[in-house]
């Protein structure tokens, strides 16, 4: 839905530019031939400065768009993950998370940078993308207060 509506608000500042440059074109045209016209030229640039608007909007709501989807992706190859006993490969997780290897791979990657999941690689050289707190989540009951420790 935020991606059809970024479309259109591009589309839209697209037929302003159209509009802002016949305007400052054809208004100038008069039936004793071509007088430029100030006014029409000044309208033209106001409806070009709208359309810079509406295509900054567009590109907003993209964005806003984009990062709904990765959240989406992230949050579904959590809850794989979790089916899993906490550890996934890259295409399983393409595969049962409904997406492209390389947004698979992505993801995974971000969450072990991000500290989520850790990298192992099996002995025949297998990439395996492991979360330490999916497998030992039955620890949280035993945890104790920092200050205990």
């Amino acid at each position: 839905m935020r991606t059809a509506f970024a479309l259109l608000l591009k589309v839209t500042a697209i037929l302003f530019v159209f509009g802002g440059l016949t305007g400052m074109f054809f208004s100038g045209f008069q039936s004793s031939g071509f007088v430029p016209s100030p006014l029409g030229f000044f309208m033209g640039i106001a409806v070009i400065g709208f359309a810079l608007v509406f295509w900054l909007a567009g590109r907003k709501v993209q964005i806003s768009a984009e990062k709904k989807r990765y959240a989406q992706y992230q949050h579904r190859l959590l809850r794989l993950a979790r089916e899993k006993g906490g550890s996934l490969t890259v295409l399983e997780a393409a595969t049962d998370g409904r997406m492209t290897v390389g947004k698979a791979e992505e993801i995974l990657g971000a969450l072990a940078v991000g500290g989520s999941a850790e990298v192992r690689v099996s002995e025949s050289g297998l990439v395996v993308y492991h979360f330490p707190e999916i497998e030992h989540g039955s620890e949280k009951i035993r945890a104790k207060p920092v200050a205990e420790l």
